[in-house]
C-alpha cells in the first residue's frame, strides 16, 4: 500500500462544506495531478458524501441520544482507490467534546466505509472533509 501511495503522488484535497449561504466552492472538472495522471473530480466526491448525508445524520443522532446539545466539527481523511473503494477513513481533528465524541467519530467512520465511487482509471486520491454537527 505504501508503494502505491508513493507512486500515486498523493494529492490532499480540502473539500469545503456548504457555506451558510449555500455556495459551493468545488469545481466540476477532473484534476490532473503532477505527471499527467487523472484524478477524480471534486464534484464526484461531493456528490458521494452528500449521498451519505442521511446515514451521517442518523449516526450523529444515535450517538448523541443522552447528550442532545452535542455539537461540533469532525474533520475526516480517507483514501479513494481507483477501484472506487474507500480505505483508511480516520478522524484527523475534532472539536466535539463530551462522552459521545468517540462514538460520533466511530459511527462517522463506519458510514464512510460504505462510500462507493465508480471504478476509474485515476490515481489514488486522499480526501480531507469536514463534517459539522449541530442539534436540530
Amino acid at each position: 500500500m505504501s508503494t502505491l501511495r508513493s507512486l500515486a503522488c498523493q494529492l490532499t484535497l480540502v473539500l469545503l462544506a456548504c457555506s451558510a449561504r449555500g455556495q459551493e466552492q468545488i469545481p466540476d472538472r477532473h484534476l490532473v495531478k503532477p505527471g499527467g495522471a487523472k484524478a477524480r473530480s471534486l464534484e464526484e466526491v461531493r456528490i458521494e458524501v452528500e449521498r451519505l448525508k442521511p446515514q451521517v445524520i442518523a449516526a450523529y443522532n444515535l450517538a448523541r441520544r443522552g447528550y442532545p446539545n452535542s455539537a461540533g466539527t469532525a474533520v475526516v481523511r480517507f483514501t479513494i482507490m481507483p477501484t472506487g473503494s474507500v480505505t483508511e477513513p480516520r478522524i484527523i481533528a475534532s472539536n466535539i467534546s463530551g462522552p459521545m465524541a468517540d462514538e460520533i467519530g466511530a459511527r462517522l467512520i463506519a458510514v464512510l466505509r460504505t462510500a462507493s465511487f465508480a471504478p476509474e482509471d485515476v490515481s489514488v486520491m486522499e480526501v480531507t472533509y469536514p463534517f459539522s454537527f449541530k442539534p436540530d
